[in-house]
């Protein structure tokens, strides 16, 4: 958790919303790449460890509520909004 963490308070610190849009500087990518990587550490390691196969598990049964078929329906019709469409566009001008 204290990989998210630092990951998280990185976006919040270097992240920067103007008039254009969003600013992220050089040293702050560096920076917010460092903290992915870590992140990506810990996950490895978490793959590696005793509790993985009780994640799986955990998380197979936490799909099949009804809670994760409602959502599972609001992200399908979310898919075929017009505000995902807009939001689409919005994603690919920025890459």
């Amino acid at each position: 958790m204290k990989e998210w963490k630092e990951f998280g308070e990185a976006l919040k610190t270097h992240v920067k919303q103007t008039p254009n849009g969003v600013h992220i500087d050089s040293e702050a990518v560096e920076i917010i790449e460092e903290e992915a990587e870590d992140i990506k550490e810990e996950m490895d390691d978490f793959k590696k460890s005793k509790w993985q196969k009780k994640y799986n598990r955990a998380w197979k049964k936490a799909l099949k509520t009804p809670e994760a078929e409602r959502l599972g329906k609001s992200l399908d019709n979310f898919g075929k909004s017009p505000q995902w469409h807009a939001l689409e566009k919005e994603l690919k001008e920025l890459d």
